[in-house]
């Protein structure tokens, strides 16, 4: 905490000189520090999810990255239209051949998205 403190306080100080009549950002800043965790959390996925929940999301993966390697094109597609960059077009323009590989990301798509949430 005293590190995030002596990194961010001058910038938030020189910010709320240079663009605010007020210690709006210093302000922040001690609100997010009333906030901050004693000791940094763990990002270990073995640290906050099951072994059986970490097989299924290690099997996904596998089946997710098998995929792709075999439709690239439909993928990329997919992921812009989640992601928000990308266009329904996108995904019409698709041949036939490639409806079931869209479906079948999404439908893919979603289950890691149940299982990491």
């Amino acid at each position: 905490m005293i590190k995030l403190e002596k990194l961010f306080r001058n910038d938030a100080k020189l910010m709320d000189k240079s663009f605010f009549d007020e210690p709006w950002l210093e302000n922040a800043l001690d609100r997010s520090l009333e906030k901050t965790l004693p000791e940094p959390q763990s990002t270990k996925p073995r640290d906050h999810l099951s072994a059986e929940r970490i097989r299924k999301i290690e099997k996904l993966a596998s089946r997710v990255a098998s995929e792709i390697d075999h439709t690239p094109r439909v993928w990329q597609a997919v992921n812009g239209i989640l992601r928000g960059y990308g266009t329904e077009t996108e995904l019409q323009s698709l041949g036939d051949k490639q409806k079931i590989p869209r479906d079948r990301a999404i439908i893919l798509v979603e289950k890691a998205a149940q299982l990491i949430a």
